[in-house]
């Protein structure tokens, strides 16, 4: 195995190979080695090493070893879990903890919970957060869950607008607009379920989630109440409610109408009327829901088929249906009715 020369020493050989170049000796005596002691030294250091690693690798289990890995690699292979900083970062931006560290469901008020990645507030605590403290940043609550408002201060803050928001719970205000102490509560009852929780997904978009305020929506363990659970029922209601009368909408158009002090009114139909374009304009009928003596002017299909049920041979549209009504003074084919100003 040959082993090349250092530059310096290439260097060396080659000055003292044209030195003999020009001086030949005056004996035929053998030529010397360029080569040190101190390369043969470190070649046989080289080649003893390379063999020990050759040597080591077909030996099972050794490179494999903690003691040959990277003391990285080592001590996970040993402790097969991470650390305590990974932990940490893992906690509070996945919002769940591994199963080794979980920590109670339940959080201290005041606290965050590794679980959920969020605080308990209890009424009082949220009140130290509308804005009159500028070292604080600014919560208010909707449905019990907190928000912060603070890149939303010239709205929120002191001498805001909305300022009666903030540091509070004032649900029934968002949608009965009633700002007066009696209505910035947290009672729901018989609000528009559906409006209110548009209004808490406007914040969970626009503002950052915080945490949840004990009290009328949640219980000391950051669970929903019953007055919460009552609130999501309605809202469920509302939901489908919403999309059947879209539905009813479409089935039954408005008829348009027109109406003059002292002369009543006319209500009539056409392949538009109720911002529904269809191929029938229909005729004028009262629709009025179950149970109600409320009803509002529509425009019924006359031929084909009713949209609810099917009878066999049918062809008078949506004219039999039981929640339908003729309007008084009007024939039953007319595309418009008049409304006497008594009605």
């Amino acid at each position: 195995m040959s082993t090349n020369p250092s530059p310096r020493h290439r260097a060396r050989g080659e000055t003292e190979t044209s030195r003999a170049l020009q001086e030949p000796s005056s004996s035929p005596s053998p030529p010397k080695s360029n080569r040190s002691p101190v390369c043969y030294a470190l070649a046989v250091v080289v080649i003893i090493t390379l063999g020990l690693t050759l040597g080591l690798s077909f030996l099972p289990g050794v490179v494999d070893s903690p003691r040959f890995s990277s003391s990285t690699a080592g001590d996970q292979a040993v402790n097969n879990k991470p650390s305590d900083d990974s932990r940490q970062e893992r906690s509070v931006s996945g919002g769940v903890s591994p199963s080794h560290t979980k920590m109670p469901v339940t959080a201290e008020r005041g606290e965050s919970t590794s679980d959920h990645n969020q605080r308990l507030f209890t009424k009082e605590e949220l009140s130290g957060y509308d804005g009159s403290d500028e070292s604080k940043p600014i919560y208010l609550s909707v449905l019990g869950q907190v928000f912060d408002v603070s890149r939303g201060e010239k709205f929120y803050g002191r001498n805001g607008g909305y300022s009666f928001f903030s540091g509070r719970d004032a649900s029934r205000a968002f949608v009965s607009g009633e700002f007066s102490a009696d209505g910035l509560v947290e009672d729901v009852t018989g609000v528009d379920a559906v409006g209110l929780d548009d209004w808490t997904a406007f914040y969970r978009k626009d503002y950052k989630y915080v945490g949840k305020l004990i009290g009328h929506f949640y219980d000391d363990h950051g669970e929903p109440t019953e007055n919460l659970k009552r609130f999501q029922k309605d809202l469920a209601r509302a939901k489908l409610q919403a999309l059947s009368d879209e539905e009813e909408r479409k089935v039954f158009p408005a008829c348009n109408s027109h109406w003059a002090q002292g002369q009543g009114g006319t209500v009539w139909c056409g392949t538009e009327s109720g911002g529904i374009k269809r191929e029938w304009a229909g005729v004028p009928r009262r629709l009025f829901k179950p149970g109600s003596v409320n009803w509002r002017s529509v425009c019924v299909r006359t031929t084909g088929q009713p949209s609810y049920g099917r009878i066999s041979n049918a062809n008078r549209g949506d004219l039999d249906n039981p929640n339908l009504r003729m309007f008084d003074n009007c024939h039953p084919e007319s595309i418009s009715c008049p409304i006497p100003e008594a009605d």
